[in-house]
């Protein structure tokens, strides 16, 4: 990477760089500075000759650059065409060059296509455009899905025949494909053409830069590099950023190259935040070190006393240590349907609290379940206008859901869950062990992932009702857990497919899923804060605040799950925070046979597991893999879980040798149930920051994650 002036920026070589062949423009581009680039569509036919895409591709690989965004094929833009998308005599075109362009897109790691909607013709009604739109789009969003790419509209300035000039008329059509399950479909915010149209670009970034799918900057009047004219581009930027806004911001203007960046490089030394202090945790380890944000990212991690200069300067206090924020994949937020239990405000500013900055719903507990694309879309509608840390989602695996799993996997969900045992609500119902095999078979077919809750019905007894713990233990023995994390391996072994076992509470199949992997089974596991910081010895009777499933077992086994994350068995720790109203829990007669089962500990999990871990002598380093590292790695998070240049500058704040002592009124999630109340945790978060900047609990900036776009 460049030392810091254009990281979170990539360049439209077909605008820039035009002194030069083509094909030579991503070689000048990186020898710039820039790691990414992008074009309009690049030949002169929607389908053209085999030999020209490979020798587009070899230069970009070539070059050391990575493609962020391609045009699909617009026609004949210096005749004037803007795009073939709404026009019916070319829709053959259009989706001939969808295929070119999605291959491209997958073998380069491109994320984002621009489809220019196409003008205005008097030989078709709007109507019929409109609706050759929606055709096109939709098949142009389903072919690039499979690979996590999303489709962009853009308003156009200087074409008077071209229908969509504001980001209104781009929202409009958008809220049609969404609705038509085309969730990948997202504004391509241009600055410049919005401004030129009279858009209200300061007001439509202040509501909407989370749904920018996109963004491109040049100054106005003239199209050139930014100062060059009247628009404030740098307030704009940096206020999408503040406003969820994750992606690159390209440079698509008109100028020589000799002084095409020199606005930049006049700023190249100065960062929107740099924080400085004796602790940070990098790959190398925990050293003094600053680190530098520009426009979300992380731009330059450099030794401290570098003198790094930013608008804004954050120095750690002796006893902090800056961390990456951590990525919890298993939270239950329960809305909508059950929102008394949970909703996305109260479990966002929970993990914000606890230095979450992202976090994976399940598909279930919520009504309706994650289980069809229009219940996903129900689900991020809720979760849009309240999350203030990034969120993304899984999809449910169920019994009659075949036809949609293939669609949520193109909407962006990241993996599928299924149970082999009762949910615990009817309207998630369990898959037997051949139908899981089923859908790991099916989920091959386009790599996704399977997340299990592995208990074997066949082996768990009826709760007795009352206040003992020891009944309710025994009623789900860990011969449960071992039999079905030994038929989730064979399913996996014998399809090909990736697998993984959540929540593990029995130490007993550790031994199984240590020798699937040296086999090579695609496999991985977690287990939760509960398991590692709860024993049943200490369970009181009556308190069904402990009481979660598979359920919290003896010391012994906790100390051999504590081996398992040691020799890398288990993957990574994540809360299952699983709650429910007091009610619920059945907290007043303590009846472990009715209270619901479900932990809730979002906002503790990394206290939780510092104090254990460093009574073992494990370092930080080590837990904050297992909490942030890893969990990214699992669900695909490339820009998640590290303070590393290039990924989210997502960061807590924590003060490893505080003390504190819980107190159930003081945490952030819905209902103050917590099996661990009054007991004395080391390790405080002092505060989060997502992309650079403060959560403020009040100010829902999250951004809805997809797969493959985070």
């Amino acid at each position: 990477m460049h030392d810091g002036a254009r990281a979170g920026y990539s360049v439209n070589c077909s605008i820039l760089f035009t002194e030069l062949p083509l094909l030579e423009r991503p070689a000048a581009a990186r020898a710039a500075g820039f790691d990414t680039v992008e074009f309009w569509w690049p030949f002169t036919e929607p389908v053209p000759p085999q030999a020209q895409v490979a020798e587009f591709e070899a230069a970009i690989r070539d070059a050391g650059v990575r493609l962020g965004a391609l045009n699909f094929d617009a026609g004949a833009m210096p005749a004037g065409e803007r795009g073939l998308l709404s026009l019916p005599h070319r829709g053959a075109d259009f989706r001939a060059n969808v295929q070119v362009v999605a291959g491209i897109g997958e073998r380069l790691g491109c994320r984002l296509f621009n489809a220019l909607y196409g003008n205005r013709t008097p030989r078709f009604t709007p109507e019929e455009q409109d609706a050759e739109a929606g055709r096109n789009l939709l098949e142009a969003a389903r072919a690039v899905a499979p690979f996590g790419g999303t489709v962009l509209l853009e308003p156009l300035s200087g074409a008077p025949h071209y229908p969509l000039k504001t980001a209104a008329d781009v929202f409009a059509v958008l809220d049609r494909m969404h609705s038509a399950g085309a969730a990948n479909t997202a504004l391509l915010a241009d600055f410049y053409h919005l401004a030129v149209n009279g858009d209200d670009v300061a007001a439509l970034v202040a509501a909407d830069a989370g749904r920018f799918g996109h963004i491109q900057i040049a100054d106005a009047p003239g199209r050139g590099a930014p100062g060059t004219g009247s628009l404030p581009l740098a307030d704009w930027v940096r206020a999408s950023r503040s406003g969820g806004y994750r992606g690159e911001v390209s440079l698509e203007y008109a100028a020589p190259v000799s002084g095409a960046f020199d606005w930049l490089d006049s700023d190249a030394d100065r960062y929107d935040l740099v924080i400085r202090g004796n602790a940070v945790l990098t790959p190398e380890g925990i050293v003094p070190a600053e680190v530098a944000v520009r426009n979300g990212s992380i731009a330059a991690v450099v030794p401290l006393g570098t003198g790094l200069e930013g608008e804004r300067l954050l120095e750690l206090a002796e006893d902090e240590t800056l961390l990456p924020g951590l990525v919890d994949t298993h939270v239950h937020v329960n809305e909508p349907g059950r929102t008394e239990w949970e909703g996305f405000a109260s479990a966002t500013r929970a993990a914000a609290a606890g230095g979450v900055t992202t976090l994976i719903d399940m598909p279930l507990n919520s009504i309706p379940p994650t289980v069809n694309v229009e219940a996903l879309e129900t689900k991020r509608a809720c979760a849009e206008p309240q999350a203030v840390v990034d969120v993304g989602f899984w999809g449910g695996a169920v019994p009659g859901n075949e036809a949609d799993r293939r669609p949520l996997h193109d909407a962006g969900v990241f993996g599928f869950k299924c149970f082999l045992v009762h949910s615990g609500v009817d309207e998630f119902p369990h898959l037997e062990p051949a139908e899981m095999e089923t859908v790991l078979a099916e989920l091959k077919t386009f790599d996704a992932l399977l997340i299990v809750h592995a208990e074997d019905p066949g082996k768990i007894r009826d709760t007795p009702a009352g206040s003992r713990y020891a009944g309710f233990l025994a009623s789900r023995p860990p011969e449960a857990e071992n039999t079905a994390v030994g038929q989730v391996i064979e399913a996996a072994r014998r399809t090909g497919a990736r697998a993984h076992i959540l929540h593990l509470s029995s130490a007993e199949a550790l031994p199984l899923i240590r020798a699937a992997k040296d086999d090579g089974v695609r496999l991985t596991a977690e287990t939760c804060p509960h398991y590692l910081t709860l024993t049943a010895e200490e369970i009181p009777d009556g308190a069904t605040a402990f009481k979660c499933c598979p359920p919290i077992r003896e010391d012994a086994n906790r100390e051999q799950l504590w081996a398992g994350l040691a020799d890398g068995t288990i993957d990574c720790i994540v809360s299952d925070h699983s709650p429910s109203t007091q009610d619920l829990k059945d907290l007043v007669r303590g009846d472990f046979g009715v209270a619901w089962g479900g932990v809730s500990s979002l906002q503790l999990g990394l206290p939780l597991i510092w104090t254990e871990a460093r009574t073992r002598g494990i370092p930080l380093e080590r837990v904050l893999h297992w909490m942030s590292a890893a969990p990214a790695a699992l669900a695909g998070l490339d820009r998640k879980g590290g303070i590393v240049p290039g990924k989210d500058a997502d960061f807590a704040v924590f003060a490893a040798g505080d003390t504190f002592t819980v107190d159930p009124a003081a945490l952030q999630h819905k209902n103050p149930v917590t099996p661990y109340a009054g007991k004395q945790l080391t390790g405080i978060v002092r505060r989060t920051l997502l992309a650079g900047v403060d959560v403020d609990p009040a100010v829902p900036v999250g951004r809805l994650l997809r797969r493959g776009g985070a």
